[in-house]
């Protein structure tokens, strides 16, 4: 199974940490890079560069209600952990 393609200003979802976040992705991170090569040094996510592509995405985080909490934060999370969304 091959991961999703997105591109900047797609809108996603993904959870980690039990959290549920919602946002857009803002930035692609090549293979071999890490989100501080694109411009974004706080994205988290780890330090290890990852060996396909991958993004950073400007989200909310979102309780069990449906409403957002928290401030907006940019985040590396794992390609696997995102879903698109149609919002």
């Amino acid at each position: 199974m091959t991961a999703m393609s997105y591109k900047v200003g797609d809108k996603c979802a993904f959870v980690t940490s039990n959290t549920r976040k919602v946002g857009e992705v803002v930035a692609v991170v090549p293979p071999g890079s890490v989100p501080s090569d694109v411009g974004f040094p706080r994205a988290g996510g780890g330090g290890s560069w990852r060996g396909a592509e991958s993004y950073v995405v400007r989200a909310r985080k979102k309780n069990y209600r449906g409403d957002f909490y928290g401030s907006v934060s940019v985040y590396w999370p794992p390609v696997s952990t995102l879903v698109p969304l149609d919002e």
